[in-house]
């Protein structure tokens, strides 16, 4: 369970929990050995760092002023990408699945938050997330069938 007092506070985490990812793609750019497919990871982790720097560029002070305390139902960040998602011996699909079901997790936490929100522009701004989140994904799934 995680509770949020406001959007900044929401947006941090979001933050932080996106961090994993990109802890992720950098493991495994030194631990895999095929060259191909190193090289489809590292065009992954840099186009997830894109991604990343535009949710750092939410200005949350565009939203208004805003206070309030939200619970999402039991959404635990330690599942996000567990600890031992990448080992010496992973094939590149097992990499590909754990990144997509990651980024089917946080997709599915912004359309939660979406559902939780008052504010019309708050609303929006998750939605969005989760049109961003299903975007990448597609992309990751078109990129890695090549």
């Amino acid at each position: 369970m995680v509770v949020f007092r406001d959007l900044k506070g929401l947006i941090e985490i979001v933050i932080i929990w996106e961090n994993k990812l990109t802890d992720y793609y950098d493991a495994a750019e030194k631990i895999i050995e095929n060259k191909q497919f190193k090289q489809v990871v590292v065009l992954l982790g840099e186009k997830h760092l894109n991604n990343l720097s535009i949710i750092k560029e939410i200005h949350v002070e565009d939203y208004g002023k805003d206070e309030w305390i939200q619970i999402t139902p039991d959404f635990n960040a330690k599942d996000l990408l567990p600890v031992d998602a990448i080992k010496k011996d992973s094939t590149s699909q097992e990499i590909v699945d754990h990144v997509l079901e990651f980024e089917e997790k946080m997709m599915d936490f912004y359309s939660c938050i979406s559902k939780m929100i008052i504010s019309r522009d708050e609303k929006e701004l998750f939605d969005s997330l989760v049109k961003f989140k299903e975007r990448q994904i597609l992309n990751i799934k078109r990129f890695t069938e090549m």
